[in-house]
């Protein structure tokens, strides 16, 4: 299980790196790596689990933030209709985005 030791602080060199392309079919490795992505996420999202180990809540987390240079990212949260989007994904790719800002 992934910790918050485990992610890289704001200003550590790899988060200013460009991130390689996952290789499909994708390793054993890289897959478990995505898995403790999506872990970290849902865990970090339930107040028990996530003060059990100190976890910071969070909706999305990619590899190169526990230093991993590979593109995968997990995302889970619930929209404002109640609806949850639990997402594990390799080499993601914004094709469009909103100029609504959060």
């Amino acid at each position: 299980m992934l910790t918050m030791g485990d992610i890289i602080r704001d200003g550590h060199p790899s988060l200013r790196k460009v991130a390689a392309e996952v290789s499909m079919p994708p390793s054993e490795e890289d897959k478990q790596i995505l898995s403790s992505l999506l872990e970290y996420v849902i865990n970090s999202q339930n107040p028990e689990i996530s003060a059990q180990y100190g976890l910071r809540p969070g909706i999305g987390l990619a590899a190169p933030q526990i230093n991993v240079l590979k593109r995968m990212i997990a995302v889970h949260l619930m929209d404002e209709t109640g609806t949850l989007y639990s997402y594990a994904l390799f080499n993601p790719k914004i094709i469009s985005h909103s100029v609504e800002k959060s």
